[in-house]
């Protein structure tokens, strides 16, 4: 047999990984598509083979694999199929006697019992191999690593092999391992491996941080416990239920990445455009402790310079939207000062003074003054915006088509490449724009709340509801329900501002209201409408 990599080498083409961590973990874990999973700090990997009664099966070469998320959060099923059913493996990560650790759930979903082989291989995610040496050594329910404990076990294993020669012959070969239990050098390996009946399951853990005193299993808590709490965070924020094929899950994911590590906040100097997109989406998911935090920070501050006024402009936009979104007008009104200096870096770096950025940035400093009370200034901010572009606002709304696309990108995880941070921002943003949209106060001085703004035809008939989503003209709620083929709106704006109106364009582009809640039958629109029944049948 060659020598096995991770699923990155082979098979390139499903590469890709999803971080596994706490809320705004520093050290989130990666876990590739086969369930091999690797820790920042660390040179090695933790891999998981099974040993069925026709051969073994090893996940980074297995063409059955499957995986997903449990839930909204970080917890990762990767499923391999064998003889009689499934191996089941999880991977998510919890306070473990008050420290921070990975913890890893082996399930024989088959019918008959299996051997699990835990490897402990010397590369990382993309086979880059350690350059230093290890000493790994087993003892009792530990594997101590340099020392440290770094894999708490159930119980000892059944066989075992610590060498610097890759265990994996002999085991392919059906020999027994040597049973060796200390090895030291560049390369070393560890297998160790578990006898597991059918349906039953084995716990392991690895703290982030070695510990000397060990590694307890039997106070790890169960996925699904894990499961429940990350939801129960990621619904903090509002929940959204689309009549979609997975939309409303791939979308959930994608919240909850935003806060599995640091957020990079808005960087004015570094120029990074990303970092603004990132921060409105932190605050349309709810996240407000973080978003409080980068605002407090940047209200701390006093711009001097920007490295552009596209960059300038895109973080001043972020800072605006958060802040009316937040809701908090004492923070607002720190935010006044440092955001009219920001606006003129940005005119001063654009010498025209008549492009979309200047625009963007002048519409962030309406917003900001929207959330400090000013309304008449932040009127007249909007005005001057809209004369820059022509008296068109911003609209960079996409079709259902094009996010559904964007869905498909993602791994079965709903990870973007490596979990990458930024499209996981945009990707959200997106489905919640097909959702609801803001649209700034007009020439009438009305700002417009949209609802269902591009309604795609193919969730006619079906059921959408969108609980307490954060937006900047208030917390909303809403619903349609389908009365006969005609739709029924439901809604509930939360801190209504005197001068909004709500709309449904997408489906009644006649209906308008200036009320906070009520409900509403919506005409409807030809392309969003079903064909009528006919007599004696119903709608479904």
């Amino acid at each position: 047999m060659t020598r096995l990599g991770p699923r990155s080498l082979e098979r390139p083409s499903d590469q890709g990984s999803t971080l596994v961590g706490l809320y705004g973990d520093p050290l989130p874990a990666s876990v590739d598509r086969a369930g091999l999973i690797h820790h920042p700090t660390t040179s090695w990997s933790l891999d998981w083979w099974i040993g069925a009664e026709d051969r073994w099966h090893f996940p980074a070469r297995e063409s059955t694999i499957r995986q997903r998320r449990l839930g909204a959060g970080p917890v990762i099923e990767t499923v391999v199929r064998v003889p009689g059913g499934d191996a089941i493996h999880r991977c998510y990560r919890a306070v473990v006697q008050g420290a921070a650790a990975t913890i890893v759930e082996v399930e024989n979903g088959s019918g008959t019992p299996v051997a699990l082989a835990l490897a402990l291989r010397p590369y990382d995610l993309v086979g880059t191999p350690s350059p230093h040496p290890t000493k790994i050594e087993v003892v009792d329910d530990q594997v101590f690593i340099d020392e440290a404990a770094a894999l708490g076990l159930p119980r000892p294993p059944n066989d075992m092999s610590v060498s610097l020669s890759d265990p994996l012959v002999r085991l392919q070969a059906g020999e027994g391992l040597d049973g060796d239990a200390l090895v030291a050098g560049i390369g070393a390996h560890a297998v160790l491996v578990f006898a597991l009946p059918h349906r039953t399951m084995l716990r392991f853990v690895l703290p982030v941080v070695p510990t000397t005193k060990g590694c307890s299993v039997a106070t790890a808590p169960e996925h699904d416990s894990v499961s429940r709490g990350w939801t129960a965070v990621v619904e903090r924020g509002g929940r959204f239920v689309l009549p979609d094929n997975g939309l409303s899950a791939r979308a959930a994911a994608a919240r909850a990445r935003l806060v599995v590590e640091p957020f990079p906040e808005p960087t004015i100097e570094s120029g990074t455009i990303g970092t603004g997109t990132a921060l409105i989406a932190l605050a349309a998911s709810g996240a407000e402790q973080i978003v409080s935090s980068a605002l407090s920070r940047f209200a701390d501050s006093f711009p001097s310079a920007v490295v552009s006024a596209p960059a300038g402009s895109s973080v001043m936009h972020a800072i605006g939207w958060a802040a009316c979104a937040r809701g908090d007008r004492s923070l607002a009104e720190r935010l006044l000062e440092p955001a009219t200096q920001l606006v003129r870096l940005v005119e001063r770096a654009d010498r025209s003074r008549t492009s979309s950025a200047v625009a963007e940035a002048l519409r962030g400093l309406a917003w900001v003054c929207r959330a400090a009370g000013q309304f008449d200034d932040a009127e007249r901010l909007f005005a001057r915006a809209r004369l820059m572009e022509g008296g068109l606002g911003r609209r960079d709304r996409k079709p259902l088509s094009e996010v559904e696309q964007q869905a498909t990108q993602a791994g079965g995880a709903g990870a973007f490449g490596c979990d990458d941070f930024d499209r996981a921002a945009r990707f959200w943003l997106d489905t919640r724009r097909l959702m609801l949209d803001e649209a700034e106060p007009g020439g009438d001085g009305r700002a417009v709340l949209e609802l269902l703004p591009n309604f795609a035809t193919a969730w006619r008939g079906g059921g959408i509801e969108v609980h307490r989503a954060r937006s900047p003209l208030g917390i909303v709620s809403f619903a349609v329900r389908w009365h006969g083929y005609r739709p029924a709106l439901l809604w509930d704006v939360e801190a209504w501002a005197p001068d909004l109106e709500l709309r449904c364009s997408g489906l009644d582009p006649e209906w308008v209201t200036g009320e906070p809640r009520g409900e509403a039958l919506l005409a409807g629109v030809a392309s969003a409408l079903p064909d009528a029944p006919s007599a004696g049948d119903s709608f479904l």
